[in-house]
């Protein structure tokens, strides 16, 4: 079974800067539900007052489409475990001093006994991860969005903590360096490859060992991925011209 997702709204937003306007908004969704697409990601460039636009959103969408929604029940979706607020709050999440101790697995079961998922991103590779709520029903979209963060602050604490032990072994500096001499100097990347890298840059970032800023990071993970390389080529591109292109860009980018 195929499920389909659209994230125009999500992407898109990041991409404009900050979210499309209202009137876009609500004409985008319309052309999405007119079509079928069950599920629609919205979001806001950085986080930044997302859930207040979502909130908005959410209540110029009430008065104009025939959405499906009961007192008790909430929004009634076509998957069931949505039932009620039907909302997702979500927080990306950078931990490759827990990843590199073997404790993310623990952690995911911990974080899934209080109701809560964290899942990979980018295919596993640089120690990326999403941390969102499971539970809907029972609770207002302010709670889901509280517990999340409260959760989030705890494994950032844990995060940190463990970051200021490994920044005192030399091994652990000697990987951060290799990994930012690779990106400055390699030739070719494949796309899972420089995810591990990048990874180790940003952590390189946080214990002020690079001058480089999160910002540079995130630019250079939205231009570099596969999808974004072959649409900007304008033809169809190879695999290997994909990685040397993306070689080429991250090699600029930390001149």
């Amino acid at each position: 079974m195929v499920r389909l997702f659209d994230n125009t709204l999500r992407d898109g937003g990041n991409v404009v800067g900050h979210g499309f306007p209202i009137s876009l908004t609500q004409s985008i969704i319309g052309a999405l539900l007119e079509a079928g697409i069950p599920d629609i990601e919205c979001g806001n460039c950085k986080g930044l007052g997302a859930y207040a636009k979502a909130d908005k959103l959410d209540d110029a969408l009430l008065e104009r489409l025939p959405i499906a929604f009961d007192e008790r029940l909430g929004f009634l979706t076509a998957v069931p475990t949505n039932l009620g607020t039907g909302m997702q709050a979500m927080l990306d999440l950078h931990l490759p001093a827990l990843a590199g101790q073997g404790l993310i697995d623990q952690l995911t079961v911990m974080i899934g006994k209080l109701g809560l998922s964290l899942q990979p991103l980018y295919d596993g590779h640089g120690s990326f991860y999403r941390l969102t709520n499971q539970v809907t029903l029972g609770i207002t979209e302010k709670a889901a969005i509280d517990n999340v963060n409260a959760i989030c602050d705890q494994i950032v604490r844990q995060e940190r903590n463990l970051r200021q032990q490994l920044q005192q072994q030399d091994a652990f500096l000697d990987r951060i360096y290799r990994a930012m001499g690779t990106l400055q100097m390699a030739r070719t990347l494949n796309q899972d490859e420089f995810f591990d890298l990048v990874s180790l840059l940003r952590l390189g970032i946080s214990l002020g060992e690079s001058s480089k800023t999160y910002s540079d990071v995130g630019e250079l993970i939205q231009k570099v991925q596969n999808a974004t390389i072959a649409a900007a080529a304008g033809a169809e591109v190879t695999a290997d011209a994909v990685d040397k292109i993306r070689a080429g860009l991250v090699r600029q980018a930390l001149a």
